[in-house]
Order: C-alpha cells, then structure tokens, then sequence
C-alpha cells in the first residue's frame, strides 16, 4: 500500500480490513508521508490482536525527529502494551545496490 496515493479514508479501511482478517503482517509504504495518529491506529490493532511479535521499520532519523519525541512516544506506547522493544539501525548495502539506512524496532 503507498500511503499518498490513497485517502485518510481508504487508509483507515485497508487497516481496519487487515484487521478484521486477522492478517499477522501489513507492509505500508510512507512515500513521506504520514498521519500523527496513523500509529495509534496501528496501536489499537495491535492492542485488540496482541501479536506475540511486532515488528516496526522506518527511517534511521526517527530517533533524531523532533528532538526524539517521536521515539519516545513510539517507545511508550509498545511498552504499554507489554512488549519489550529493541531497535538497530540496518544498512541494507549488504544485500541490495544502495546504501539505504533503516531503523528496525522488534
């Protein structure tokens, strides 16, 4: 799914959709943008799903985004929900053409 090619709306019901298949893994694509409380729907899934692994990817700058607010809360939140994260920055040069630095939160 690339995000800016769709609607808010249509966003909410792929998630929602996902959700009611209890799919254990959706890949979405930010091309850039994103919602503040895209997460959080994310959040609610999980909560209700309560998957035994969660599994989050995203820019290596997301630990520097906004002062590390971002991270913070991002943190926060899998901790309320009871899981116990780690996170690594990948470069992907090892495996792909590029060097593409990736911040991996499991």
């Amino acid at each position: 799914m690339f995000q800016p090619r769709v609607s808010k709306q249509q966003l909410r019901r792929v998630l929602q959709s996902a959700r009611d298949a209890n799919m254990n893994f959706l890949r979405s694509w930010g091309g850039g943008y994103y919602e503040s409380d895209d997460f959080f729907a994310i959040r609610d899934i999980v909560g209700e799903k309560q998957p035994l692994v969660l599994i989050l990817e995203n820019v290596k700058n997301l630990k520097s985004h906004d002062r590390g607010n971002t991270f913070r809360v991002i943190s926060e939140v899998i901790d309320e929900l009871g899981y116990e994260m780690r996170d690594q920055i990948i470069d992907a040069q090892g495996w792909v053409p590029q060097h593409r630095e990736r911040i991996f939160m499991v």
